[in-house]
């Protein structure tokens, strides 16, 4: 009886020694799935925070370029306004340049003509009184 209590004893002891085990196994399954799933958990935020960041530095340099692409188109415009303005200065004060010049020759020829004139005259005058001596002295001799 003494061995059929401990055989049963033992049989006992082996089914609660083997449901402790697959019951610490069951355990130490759940905690391994557990933290399976906290690490894949955390790194699937960890890279939807590495996203997001890449996502706001795409932001930013998109913005910049685009702000950049638009001071440039701004400057661009500045330029060719500022171009057009002062090819037509450089029109506008050829024109005046060239009416002026036009102007002074025309000024500078009327004198020359003028004084031509003048000269002319002078030596038409110069002559008349030449004969005007030569007649004095012709008619002072007679």
């Amino acid at each position: 009886m003494f061995k059929t209590f401990f055989a049963l004893f033992q049989i006992i002891l082996c089914q609660v020694f083997r449901d402790l085990f697959k019951d610490a196994l069951n355990i130490q399954k759940e905690r391994i799935k557990d933290v399976r799933q906290y690490a894949s958990d955390q790194r699937k935020k960890q890279e939807s925070r590495r996203q997001d960041e890449i996502d706001s530095l795409e932001n930013f340099y998109h913005d910049q370029f685009e702000m950049l692409a638009e001071k440039l188109t701004k400057e661009r415009m500045e330029t060719e306004v500022r171009d057009a303005a002062q090819q037509q200065i450089m029109l506008r004060l050829k024109r005046e340049l060239r009416n002026k010049m036009e102007s002074e020759i025309k000024q500078y020829q009327e004198q020359i003509f003028h004084d031509d004139d003048d000269v002319h005259f002078r030596k038409c005058d110069a002559d008349r009184v030449l004969k005007q001596l030569h007649l004095a002295r012709y008619s002072a001799k007679i």
